[in-house]
């Protein structure tokens, strides 16, 4: 649902977009529950949401937007710098692709927050009674803290594998993200790859017996159903849902130059109650 770039366009949290063409009925259909969304990369679990109950999101969800601006215009000045209330947010009811009827039951908001240098990633869910996971998809190299509540995501290559002649890969200055977890309290990252290369697929949170038999292409070769991701890591959040949940994470660039603003984490203000000037 969100991806993040920093340090002139490094990105954090990415999308992998086509999943193999020639898998089975993976053109067949879009709708609610079509194969299309069984296969990895389509699914809910390959994407930057929440799961909940182990079920994908409906496809035909329409949810309900609210978006607000400081609308801070940028000068002449190339080292130009947004002040501390500059600030852009918007918050989403995502009840609708969870099958919820109820206004509020799945809610997801974004803001910037100190001035446009970090992010605020907040979810608020009523009670489901079913296991929620916070999911994203990083290829960045991913290091938990002892109490697993911040991990810190590195990236000193940039790997592109869709390059029209053969994958490309360039170094770079190493840059880091700081993502910490400000709520619940009970909350803990974990860490693990995308793709098992034992098994040659990806490692599903649910659904692998999902998964339609795959057929041979024109030369006679087994079709494989997923594309490998060998260099993505799946950075989780799992709670059990059976009370209203607020997972709030901070993510922080780590900038060449620090200021005493970026140490402060935001405020914890319902998102029902988000404004321009609420933070």
């Amino acid at each position: 649902w969100y991806q993040r770039r920093v340090h002139g366009g490094t990105r954090f949290v990415g999308e992998y977009g086509s999943d193999n063409y020639l898998a089975k009925d993976y053109f067949a259909s879009e709708e609610d529950g079509a194969t299309r969304w069984k296969y990895f990369r389509k699914g809910t679990q390959g994407q930057n949401t929440l799961v909940i109950g182990k079920q994908n999101q409906n496809s035909s969800c329409k949810p309900n937007i609210k978006f607000e601006s400081s609308n801070t215009k940028q000068n002449g000045d190339l080292g130009f710098t947004p002040g501390g209330d500059s600030t852009v947010y918007t918050v989403a009811d995502l009840s609708s692709c969870y099958g919820k009827q109820d206004n509020g039951a799945v809610q997801r908001g974004i803001r910037f927050v100190n001035g446009r240098r970090q992010v605020l990633v907040q979810d608020e869910v009523k009670k489901q009674d079913k296991e929620i996971q916070w999911r994203v998809q990083t290829n960045a190299t991913v290091t938990l803290s002892d109490d697993k509540k911040t991990a810190t995501l590195e990236i000193n290559k940039v790997i592109d594998p869709n390059a029209s002649i053969k994958q490309f890969t360039a170094n770079i200055p190493p840059v880091k993200m700081k993502a910490t977890i400000l709520s619940p309290d009970n909350a803990q990252f974990e860490a693990g790859p995308a793709y098992d290369k034992k098994s040659k697929m990806p490692n599903y949170y649910y659904g692998a017996d999902a998964i339609p038999k795959q057929g041979t292409d024109d030369n006679g070769h087994a079709i494989n159903p997923e594309v490998p991701d060998l260099e993505v890591t799946v950075l989780s959040v799992t709670l059990p849902g059976d009370v209203d949940t607020n997972i709030q994470v901070w993510w922080q660039p780590e900038y060449a130059e620090a200021i005493d603003a970026d140490k402060n984490p935001p405020k914890s203000v319902a998102l029902s109650d988000w404004s321009l000037t609420s933070h």
